[in-house]
């Protein structure tokens, strides 16, 4: 219930009015064919975002269990700027594998024209939360700083921003 509420909040921060065209897809690398959507323990995936737009990409996953794990940008790397039609690769050297906790995942990609201070502050950890939390502290400091750097007080979004989505199922071979 923990995964879906985080989930759902994050999954409803979305910019309509965007005229951004923003893409983010997945590959996966591995050894047993599958469904879409369908990923398998040990499987490797790389993830690729690409824009029409310039900007700040801020990439992470919310695992089964509600646990977020920023992925880019990664802490103390240089964040780098996408450039228009501009492709980016998060996970080609095998370091995105699939493991347990397995269920439905997602994996969530923002596009900012300008980076944000309070998003980098929040991608300086490998994991936010855990599940000796049964209050959420850590997800809901992290759902409310997204609310706060991409919505205005009234709910409408703040500047511009593009977002995308991937769902995925994970299992055991």
């Amino acid at each position: 219930m923990r995964a879906y509420y985080i989930q759902a909040g994050v999954a409803a921060l979305r910019n309509r009015a965007s005229r951004m065209e923003f893409d983010l897809a997945y590959e996966v690398k591995g050894t047993v064919s599958r469904a879409a959507g369908e990923v398998i323990k040990g499987d490797a995936v790389v993830l690729s975002a690409r824009s029409s737009t310039s900007g700040y990409p801020y990439v992470f996953n919310i695992d089964t269990l509600g646990v977020i794990h920023p992925l880019y940008p990664v802490p103390g790397a240089k964040h780098q700027k996408m450039e228009p039609g501009q492709s980016l690769t998060f996970g080609a050297d095998g370091t995105f594998t699939v493991e347990e906790p397995l269920g439905r995942e997602m994996i969530v990609a923002f596009l900012l024209t300008r980076p944000s201070d309070a998003l980098t502050a929040l991608w300086q950890k490998d994991n936010i939360g855990n599940l000796k939390d049964s209050g959420m502290a850590e997800q809901n400091q992290f759902l409310n700083t997204l609310r706060e750097q991409l919505t205005a007080s009234d709910g409408q979004p703040r500047g511009k921003w593009a977002s995308r989505v991937l769902v995925l199922r994970s299992f055991k071979r």
